[in-house]
């Protein structure tokens, strides 16, 4: 009866209790890896811009196929850093 109903709704509740606390865990741990990690992507991400401009000046002097590609391979790198 009653009784049934009331430990079903409790259960519910610890069980939603329970999926909230994991999905605090989760994020604070996700924010703390953020800043574990903020300094080592800005440097990682500072050194592929600045062999970007080197490479897209070789580019604008004697275009090649090969400056393209590493063009292309740092711009996925690029895209790597900030998004991840």
């Amino acid at each position: 009866g009653d009784t049934m109903k009331i430990e079903s709704e409790l259960s519910a509740l610890e069980e939603a209790e329970c999926i909230a606390t994991k999905e605090r865990r989760r994020a604070e741990k996700a924010k703390a890896r953020a800043r574990k990690y903020h300094k080592v992507k800005f440097f990682e991400r500072r050194k592929i811009e600045r062999r970007l401009c080197q490479v897209r000046r070789e580019l604008a002097s004697e275009p090649t196929n090969e400056l393209r590609k590493i063009e292309a391979a740092l711009l996925e790198d690029l895209d790597y850093i900030k998004y991840f």
